[in-house]
């Protein structure tokens, strides 16, 4: 499915994606699911900052990516420290 047409369903959509990456953060899926949040939340907001959409999303998107951020520092630091 594509991810435009996903926005269509629900224009937060990629809360789905962020959740399974920072509520589940399984170590096996974490990059995957880290790729994937990141890629919906870069085209949602590529999306509404060109309409000049909800601004209050826009904010959300931005604090979405920063968690995924340190989420992927944290995480995966402590998974090669046990390594």
């Amino acid at each position: 499915m594509a991810t435009q047409s996903l926005s269509k369903i629900h224009p937060y959509f990629w809360e789905e994606v962020y959740k399974a990456a920072v509520l589940k953060p399984d170590d096996a899926l974490l990059k995957p699911r880290i790729r994937v949040a990141k890629e919906a939340l870069l085209t949602r907001w590529l999306e509404v900052t060109k309409h000049h959409h909800d601004r209050v999303e826009i904010q959300a998107i931005v604090d979405a990516i920063k968690g995924l951020r340190v989420l992927k520092r944290e995480r995966l630091r402590d998974s090669r420290a046990n390594l």
